[in-house]
């Protein structure tokens, strides 16, 4: 049984991908995602979003660069793409959504 914490990472990496998505390829600030998970509400930190993404470049995901200045900026793959468009499995760890249509 997942744990309510669990859960809530598992979300938490589904909105990070989606915001991702949304960025239509332009790399997104780790401080813009950490603002897109504070508005739905999750409880994030920037350490948070740095884990989140991680997670999502160890799948193959996301592509994160690091800054000189120390941020991170991320840009979604076209693995990332495919799961958010659901032409391709999710693997576990990210609570996509059921497909409804």
């Amino acid at each position: 049984m997942k744990t309510i914490e669990q859960s809530e990472r598992e979300t938490a990496r589904w909105i990070v991908l989606s915001a991702l998505y949304h960025g239509a390829g332009i790399p997104v600030a780790e401080r813009l995602v950490l603002s897109v998970l504070e508005a739905v509400p999750i409880k994030a930190t920037a350490s948070d979003v740095r884990t989140h993404l991680h997670f999502l470049e160890s799948a193959g995901m996301a592509h994160v660069k690091r800054l000189p200045d120390g941020g991170w900026v991320a840009e979604i793959t076209k693995a990332g793409m495919d799961v958010v468009e659901y032409t391709a499995d999710c693997p576990a760890g990210i609570a996509r959504p059921v497909k409804y249509w």
